[in-house]
């Protein structure tokens, strides 16, 4: 059974869809943002992707992700994550250390 897709080539197994390519949901599930975010990322160039035209009944037309620049992707996310995660804990240190001056004074 081959699909052609729209975009960076073909599926030619069910198999080659689960091991080589995300799916939205996947990608929802991993980063933990709405399913729309992920559609925006795909369309602004940020994910190689290719859509796989299924009948109404199936939900219609879906996003595949190329796993390998899909997974380097998520590690720059996870940096970027990571780095809010930081900046938001010093914020919130420098903001106890105020608080806890306010009182003692």
């Amino acid at each position: 059974m081959k699909n052609e897709l729209k975009g960076k080539g073909f599926i030619t197994t069910k198999e080659d869809l689960v091991n080589d390519y995300y799916t939205t949901q996947d990608l929802v599930d991993i980063l933990r943002v709405d399913s729309s975010t992920i559609t925006h990322w795909a369309k602004a160039g940020k994910l190689d992707f290719t859509k796989v035209n299924r009948p109404v009944s199936e939900g219609g037309e879906q996003y595949r992700f190329l796993k390998e620049p899909t997974e380097e992707f998520i590690k720059q996310k996870f940096e970027e994550y990571q780095q809010k995660y930081f900046d938001y804990q010093k914020k919130v240190i420098s903001i106890n250390q105020f608080l806890s001056r306010k009182q003692v004074g």
